[in-house]
């Protein structure tokens, strides 16, 4: 139902030179993944001089993907920088979040649902049982936000023996 099987991450979509060679070399080839995950960094959206820019780009390559039927997970996805300062506490981990969601949201909230997916955090540094309170209090400000987009959960890569302690949040 939503079409993610075979994908590609951006991570420097941002860089409009970088992107116009990825565009010209993949207008044919996109009929080979159905998804693209552009990597969305929260230090360009909170507390920058350039998130308007940065948003009107992503706003560009949301359209670009878009017509030609790509599905985009947009990824947030925390420098080093900011995670020393979001692994302080679940709360700067929730404000953060939340503060950068809402901006996206804003900026793309008209465009297609279905092909316009919202990765939480990309690996999240919380503990699970952290996390699963985070999470949920992140998704129910979303949610009352209006964001309803189809949300995205990726655990973080060390939390492999510690699965069983995630819950599936409510959305």
């Amino acid at each position: 139902k939503y079409g993610i099987t075979r994908g590609v991450k951006l991570r420097y979509w941002d860089d409009e030179v970088l992107f116009e060679g990825f565009a010209n070399s993949s207008r044919s080839e996109c009929n080979s993944f159905d998804h693209v995950r552009l990597v969305i960094r929260p230090d360009k959206l909170n507390g920058s001089d350039n998130a308007g820019q940065y948003l009107t780009s992503l706003t560009k390559k949301l359209r670009f993907f878009h017509s030609m039927k790509v599905r985009t997970i947009l990824d947030l996805h925390p420098s080093s920088k900011i995670w020393s300062s979001m692994s302080k506490s679940s709360n700067m981990v929730y404000e953060i979040t939340v503060s950068s969601w809402k901006k996206i949201y804003d900026a793309c909230k008209d465009f297609d649902k279905d092909f316009t997916y919202f990765e939480i955090l990309n690996e999240p540094r919380l503990r699970p049982a952290e996390w699963n309170i985070c999470l949920q209090n992140i998704i129910n400000e979303l949610r009352s936000y209006g964001v309803d987009n189809l949300l995205v959960l990726q655990p973080h890569h060390n939390w492999f023996s510690e699965i069983g302690n995630l819950s599936v949040p409510k959305s």
